[in-house]
């Protein structure tokens, strides 16, 4: 399977985005298993039944900020050094509007993964986060090299911000992440499956293939059930 792959565990680990939502679905499994939902569980979007609340949200735009700041502080250390005449483009802060349809995007590709019998168990979830946890430590350790290891330590630093926000120990943290890696790699189950039907001279091309996986989320849209039952942010 593709995330038994070493590389592809190792760019799990580095990554800003498979970061970020580790930690969003940390805290949102954890106010879920709290017994929480009802508390603050206005309903602002449906994907075939399955809700997205207003708590959801609110996770995702605190997430959305933390990860605007993290690359707003590697755009700063990169300028330092940059020579003058390089263009070191600056991130941008996404909308909330932006925020809640990539919630649904998200939504939709696991459904759609689903469908098609490309879920991860369980089991299969936890055995990958096991292997993350495993690369994480041996990059700490400095058993495994980094490019950039400053900004993997400043991503290691947040995690653990993270974790004592949350009151839970580093263990509660990694157990609580494996429903995360069961969609995402569902998802990415189901992004290869496209990929290989793709022409080739589209793989080939990077650009195109952004283009044609928004195309793909948007008939995917179409196809499943959604509904948006607040607009206005």
């Amino acid at each position: 399977m593709v995330f038994k792959n070493k590389w592809y565990i190792l760019s799990a680990v580095l990554s800003l985005t498979v970061i970020f939502t580790a930690i969003m679905y940390a805290n949102i499994n954890g106010w879920y298993s709290g017994g929480q939902k009802t508390a603050n569980g206005e309903v602002i979007a449906r994907i075939d039944g399955k809700e997205i609340t207003e708590k959801d949200f609110e996770m995702a735009l605190w997430v959305e900020e933390q990860k605007y700041e993290f690359q707003l502080k590697k755009y700063e250390r990169e300028k330092q050094h940059a020579d003058e005449n390089v263009l070191i483009p600056l991130p941008q802060r996404a909308s909330p509007e932006q925020v809640l349809d990539r919630l649904i995007d998200n939504e939709v590709l696991y459904q759609e993964a689903k469908s098609q019998g490309l879920e991860v168990s369980y089991e299969e979830a936890k055995n990958y986060m096991e292997q993350v946890r495993k690369t994480t430590n041996d990059i700490m350790e400095g058993e495994i090299q980094v490019a950039d290891r400053e900004e993997f330590m400043e991503s290691q630093k947040l995690i653990k911000q993270s974790i004592e926000k949350m009151g839970i120990s580093e263990d509660e943290y990694w157990n609580r992440v494996v429903q995360a890696y069961q969609k995402s790699l569902a998802i990415s189950r189901l992004k290869a499956k496209v990929l290989s039907s793709m022409p080739e001279e589209v793989r080939k091309d990077p650009e195109k293939v952004r283009l044609y996986f928004e195309q793909y989320a948007k008939d995917l849209r179409r196809k499943h059930k959604v509904e948006i039952l607040k607009k206005d942010f």
